[in-house]
């Protein structure tokens, strides 16, 4: 993560939109429109509601995390963990709001972190 850490403030400006941008992006691909499909889908096939919302939780949130990969193998796991929080989040509220602004806020507070880290290691 280090590499990938912002260094200067026009990088933290940058991580900002970034931030925001995954966050919104992601939440729609991930929650809002795989998630709602994988429901559908095991819905389809006969499962029962839980066992079906339990199933597209998981291997939805599997792929978000595999997508991590390049965090390392516990930073996915850790995200494949926040995608069945996220899951479970959207579908309680019945919006996507709650889990963007907590992805954002996710992404954003790491790259404010970084920044300060990556900060005192210069020094």
């Amino acid at each position: 993560m280090l590499a990938i850490a912002p260094k200067t403030p026009l990088d933290l400006l940058l991580w900002i939109a970034v931030s925001f941008t995954a966050g919104f992006c992601e939440e729609h691909i991930f929650r809002g429109y795989l998630l709602t499909q994988a429901i559908a889908l095991s819905d389809r096939a006969g499962m029962s509601r839980v066992l079906s919302l339990v199933v597209s939780i998981v291997l939805t949130s599997l792929i978000f995390g595999s997508l991590h990969l390049y965090e390392g193998t516990g930073g996915a796991l850790i995200i494949t963990a926040l995608g069945v929080v996220y899951s479970a989040l959207a579908l309680k509220f019945g919006n996507l709001r709650a889990v963007i602004a907590a992805h954002f806020l996710q992404d954003f507070c790491a790259g404010v972190f970084l920044f300060f880290f990556h900060a005192r290691l210069s020094h």
